[in-house]
């Protein structure tokens, strides 16, 4: 639990701005034609990149590299 923990902190340090996220989930509950997936940052639109260009084992492989 402690490794996770530190991980999650870890990420933390990455996250997106709240503000950001909170705009982007006021665009999302405001629009008429709404996606079904909003990306929100820099570091969520980093791992959305890289499961394009990876099979399903290795994108969750690498999610799980990041919290433990």
């Amino acid at each position: 639990m402690q490794k996770i923990m530190a991980s999650a902190s870890e990420l933390a340090k990455n996250a997106s701005d709240a503000e950001l996220v909170a705009d982007i989930i006021l665009d999302a509950s405001s629009n008429p034609n709404p996606h079904l997936r909003y990306l929100g940052g820099i570091d969520v639109e980093s791992w959305a990149g890289g499961k394009k260009n990876m099979n399903e084992l290795e994108f969750f492989n690498m999610i799980k590299g990041l919290i433990t």
